[in-house]
């Protein structure tokens, strides 16, 4: 199964639930291997790169990415 190459420097699994093992783990399951591409984060590291992802976004939004996205589009941080 292929893993996601930001799998390593993630900061939501990396930094924000360490302390939790078993939810690290499913939520690794389910967003780090396979289905790496319906992550947030991993969306907005291959938009922003992995230093410039937002660090409060969780692997499952949609809505803070969005807006984040948005926001650094429209203030000329990012382009298209």
């Amino acid at each position: 199964m292929v893993t996601c190459e930001f799998a390593g420097t993630c900061p939501f699994l990396n930094k924000e639930i360490i302390d939790m093992p078993l939810s690290t783990h499913l939520l690794s399951e389910s967003y780090c291997e396979g289905y790496f591409t319906m992550c947030a984060i991993h969306k907005a590291a291959m938009t922003l790169g992995i230093s410039n992802a937002a660090k409060q976004v969780s692997p499952g939004d949609r809505y803070k990415l969005s807006s984040r996205v948005l926001e650094l589009v429209l203030w000329g941080e990012v382009g298209w």
